[in-house]
């Protein structure tokens, strides 16, 4: 399960050209509001930012659909991933396979097809990916929360983590 925001470098075997990191490259997995449980963490958006001096760089912004996974018996963690804007006649676009580690999630190779063949490690295949989480800024507070909106509440759609309010701020602290 991937949750919160991430950076992310990437880069394309083919290409052999280098590493793509665009500081506006961006994995987003947050429950939208309203979400089945379920649902929670099964979908993703990938920012794609544009590098201009490599050529197989891309501007795109994929929202990802996991429908499953299954680990091999060295640990490697396939996850069967569909881009939910792309339509099912571009079947061959839709589809991909994605391979991690639990031992090391910020590492993750993709393949451009509807296949998990090419993926020997989470750093070779078709399309490597980094993910570095993103330490959310503090925003200066405007306005403030009635006295009893403030202390320690449970998030029903994550309730391995605490919820505490202040006059100010909701913080959020997940169990990873």
């Amino acid at each position: 399960n991937i949750y919160r925001t991430y950076h992310f470098t990437y880069e394309f075997r083919e290409g052999c050209i280098g590493i793509c990191d665009n500081p506006i490259s961006r994995l987003v997995s947050c429950p939208d509001p309203g979400t089945p449980f379920e649902a929670v963490n099964e979908r993703f958006w990938m920012t794609y930012g544009y590098c201009r001096d490599l050529v197989s760089s891309i501007d795109a912004q994929p929202l990802y659909q996991c429908l499953g996974y299954w680990i091999n018996e060295k640990g490697d963690m396939f996850t069967g991933i569909a881009n939910e804007r792309v339509g099912s006649e571009r079947w061959y676009d839709k589809f991909r396979c994605m391979l991690t580690r639990q031992d090391q999630p910020q590492w993750f190779a993709k393949s451009l097809f509807a296949e998990c063949a090419r993926l020997y490690s989470p750093t070779d295949g078709p399309e490597k990916v980094i993910i570095s989480p993103i330490i959310p800024e503090v925003p200066t507070p405007t306005c403030f929360f009635p006295d009893n909106f403030t202390g320690e509440w449970v998030n029903t759609a994550n309730v391995n983590a605490r919820t505490i309010i202040n006059a100010t701020h909701i913080h959020e602290i997940s169990q990873v």
